[in-house]
Order: structure tokens, then sequence, then C-alpha cells
């Protein structure tokens, strides 16, 4: 619709592709929906500046942001504290990407930690790039769809917790059945030796006396 703040030109529902270079994937892209207009008075909307807030679970800057609402006054925002939603808003500090900020979406309200990963993953070196691409782009049905459900007619609707998967049992291994030895064969016994007979001796014939003249 209409916005007085930039001339009537509008654009709440509206979506852009998003694009950054100074990222540890370059190439990758990111359909968002304009849902508010930044304020001129806040930091980096100046008159006549492009500029873009992404709304990360977790990465509010609380140094600069101006209409941070979490835990109060109006419920459902899904956070306990402004704190809290600020886990990761100064992840610069401590880490040279987003990515390697990661563990750090452990600590926020588990309706949130799925997409605080994704974002992270990204790997966003700077969080204020000045060299990100963008341009409108028709909003996707189902994405459409997928964001008005987390609106109502008072704001931010809370949404359920995700129910964590079961855990699949491990198969128990069967035992190994042990190798069966084979039978040790007893040991086969040498042949005994028959004595070859030895061969009897002609016996020698007496000798014949001469006749006696």
């Amino acid at each position: 619709g209409g916005d007085p703040n930039d001339g009537g030109v509008g654009g709440c529902g509206k979506c852009v592709l998003v694009q950054n270079p100074q990222s540890m994937h370059p190439d990758w892209t990111a359909v968002v929906m304009k849902k508010n207009r930044c304020p001129p008075w806040s930091h980096g909307c100046d008159a006549g500046k492009p500029h873009l807030d992404i709304a990360a679970p977790g990465y509010d800057n609380l140094q600069y942001s101006t209409a941070n609402i979490c835990g109060g006054p109006r419920p459902g925002t899904g956070f306990d504290n402004k704190q809290q939603s600020a886990t990761l808003g100064s992840w610069y500090k401590q880490c040279t990407d987003t990515a390697k900020c990661v563990h750090l979406c452990d600590k926020l309200p588990e309706t949130f930690r799925q997409g605080c990963r994704l974002f992270s993953s990204w790997g966003w070196k700077r969080g204020d790039p000045s060299s990100v691409k963008y341009r409108a782009v028709p909003c996707p049905a189902e994405f459409r769809k997928h964001v008005g459900a987390q609106f109502g007619a008072d704001g931010a609707a809370p949404a359920p917790v995700p129910t964590p998967p079961a855990a699949t049992p491990r198969p128990t291994p069967l035992p190994t059945p042990l190798p069966t030895r084979r039978p040790t064969p007893a040991p086969t016994p040498n042949p005994t030796a028959i004595s070859t007979p030895l061969p009897t001796p002609a016996p020698t014939p007496a000798p014949t006396p001469a006749p006696t003249p």
C-alpha cells in the first residue's frame, strides 16, 4: 500500500531478491518481503540512501534499533526480552562471518533456531555490506502464505514450538558368533620298518676225496 514517508510509493507486501557478494556464499540469493519502512531518523536510513534491514532471528542490534518490542509490551513476540532478540546482534565482535557464530543460535527460543541457523550459514562478513545486489520480484505464493500466517490483527502471531522428531531406536546388533575351532588332526605315526631277511647262503658241498690207488 501507499506510504506517506516515501511519496506514496509504498511497497509493503512486495518482494525483493537479495544477493550479498560480501559473504561466504556470494552466489546465494534470498527473497525478502517488505513489511515496513526504515524510519528516516534511524541509523543508515537517511533520505536518498537505499537501505534494507533483514529481520533475521536473534540479529537485532540494540545500539541502533529504534522499534524493538521483544518481550513486551505486546505479547506474542516469541522472545523473553530485548536482550534475547539481540543474541547475535554484535556477532562481528567475536566472529569473522555469521557462519562462525551459528552456535549462538542455540541460545534462542526453539521457534527461532532454524531460521537463525539458516541465515547464519550464509556467512555475511559485514552487518552493513556496501555491495548488496537487489531487484523487485513477484512474491512466491507459498512465501506470501507463510508470511501471512505469522501475523494477525494484533501483530505477530505466536508460532507453536516445533516438536522435536522422535528418536529412531538404533537396532541391536546380533552378537558375532565365535569361530568354530577345527579339530586338531591326530599325528600320523611313522610306519614301522619291516626287517628284510638276509638271503640264506647256499650250503658249501664237502670236497669229494680222491680214490685211493
